[in-house]
């Protein structure tokens, strides 16, 4: 009877500890395609909308380009809960500073400050992009730790970006102009999403130039709304929303 009892705890204890490893799988994702490039004015980055948990899409409408300020965004792929935190974090913390010393961020410093912030057992694969210096700039940041700049002029990542390398490597040109470049990463988004089964709702392009950074949403099939977003302001929010234009 007694080695029943045992036997009936140790059943119980398994099914508890497969049933909580699994839960613990079950993170919301952002099973994503991120997409950014160089062009002769700036830099152009696009993404898909989907959020996932498991197999169940959680959010379709998920917003996964984070803007630190007028001139640099974050792209977020991996756990939405560490992307998240560690998007925020940099963008308070540099919003922080423009108010101390009056000084943007470059989107070096920014990747950089992320890799501080990376600790082990985070999922976030990254990428940083914005314009400095007369010219646009992209660095990705690897789950593991590292920074590198993408001097190839572009770079992708989340699970549709294998989808996709092939026909970036053919078919990207450093000299492309806006319109072009805007089509050229509208494409390669949506070329994902029909392959991936964790990317998917609409695309959302930021284009961001020496004039600031505007928004541009595509929706299935072909229908499509732009707004301007953060242009020429002076201060920015971590939130990443619109905001009145700040006193100087």
């Amino acid at each position: 009877m007694a080695s029943k009892i045992i036997h009936g705890i140790y059943v119980f204890l398994l099914f508890c500890f497969l049933h909580l490893g699994f839960a613990k799988q079950q993170e919301v994702d952002l099973g994503t395609t991120l997409v950014a490039i160089a062009f002769s004015g700036g830099v152009v980055v696009g993404a898909d909308t989907r959020t996932s948990v498991g197999g169940y899409v959680s959010n379709r409408f998920a917003d996964k380009i984070f803007p630190v300020s007028d001139n640099a965004v974050i792209c977020r792929s991996g756990s939405a809960a560490d992307t998240q935190y560690l998007a925020s974090t940099v963008a308070e913390d540099f919003q922080s500073r423009f108010y101390r010393y009056g000084t943007k961020p470059s989107p070096k410093g920014i990747a950089f400050y992320l890799r501080s912030l990376l600790k082990s057992g985070m999922s976030a694969s990254l990428i940083c992009a914005g314009y400095h210096g007369g010219k646009g700039h992209i660095y990705s940041i690897n789950p593991n730790g590292s920074v590198m700049e993408e001097d190839g002029g572009f770079a992708v990542s989340g699970s549709g970006s294998t989808f996709i390398l092939g026909h970036m490597d053919e078919l990207y040109h450093s000299d492309m102009k806006e319109n072009e470049a805007i089509a050229f990463v509208t494409n390669a988004v949506r070329l994902a999403i029909e392959r991936d089964g964790s990317s998917g709702g609409f695309v959302r392009i930021h284009i961001i130039t020496r004039d600031g950074s505007k928004v541009h949403v595509v929706y299935p099939p072909n229908e499509s709304i732009s707004r301007p977003a953060l242009t020429k302001l002076e201060g920015f929010s971590s939130l990443g929303k619109e905001k009145d234009k700040l006193p100087k």
